[in-house]
């Protein structure tokens, strides 16, 4: 036991940043022009989610976000620099089924925090994307919602915000462990860029919530 408490947080980072910008790069020359069609959905997302309505055709692109996520990127890509890939590829189709549920039966938008959570899910699509470029890194490793993890999983988190009732608590465990888990492996690559969607995503779920708690939720 006393050997385990030796490790560090760097011991488990199995690649170098630069690795880790460059598995983007090529991801996204891989999948072009695939990225069109996942901009085109997150701003369907928005419209709808704007007016409040279609929260069936709103779970199911999150859903397909999540596959798409555990498949192309997790199991074809990621385990390649991490044999943890595999695992967190299992777990995004099981937030896909989560979502999936959504559709089949879809609640009501958010009174209160629906702002919140739209204002979030734009910040996922629009504003995250371009962290990375700005910081420094290559525009063609750009990461984008329903393709890559990081924007899908704070929107995700916006997405909890919102909808109404009690399942929405369902799709946080999942989109919040992955944010911690970006912004743990930002700090270990030194990369403090890496951690502002997570401190976002936190901040905006932190302050969502209570709003939720004040008020029931709309109707479909």
């Amino acid at each position: 036991m006393q050997h385990l408490f030796s490790y560090s947080l760097s011991d488990f980072l199995l690649f170098s940043p630069e690795t880790y910008f460059r598995l983007f790069e090529r991801y996204n020359e891989a999948l072009w022009p695939l990225q069109i069609l996942s901009l085109a959905l997150a701003l369907l997302v928005l419209w709808l989610g704007a007016r409040q309505q279609g929260l069936r055709i709103i779970a199911l692109i999150f859903a397909l976000a999540w596959i798409v996520v555990g498949w192309a990127f997790f199991w074809e890509r990621y385990q390649t620099i991490n044999w943890a890939g595999s695992y967190f590829a299992f777990v995004a189709l099981i937030q896909a089924v989560l979502l999936l549920d959504f559709a089949r039966r879809p609640p009501g938008f958010s009174r209160r925090a629906h702002r919140s959570g739209l204002l979030l899910i734009a910040f996922a699509v629009i504003l995250q994307p371009l962290i990375g470029p700005l910081s420094g890194k290559a525009w063609l490793g750009i990461e984008l919602f329903g393709m890559a993890p990081d924007p899908t999983a704070v929107a995700t988190v916006g997405f909890s915000l919102l909808v109404s009732g009690l399942r929405r608590w369902l799709v946080l465990p999942i989109a919040v462990t992955w944010c911690a888990i970006t912004a743990a492996t930002a700090f270990e690559m030194a990369w403090p860029a890496g951690m502002i969607g997570p401190a976002v995503a936190m901040a905006v779920l932190l302050l969502g919530y209570p709003l939720q708690a004040r008020r029931p939720a709309s109707s479909t």
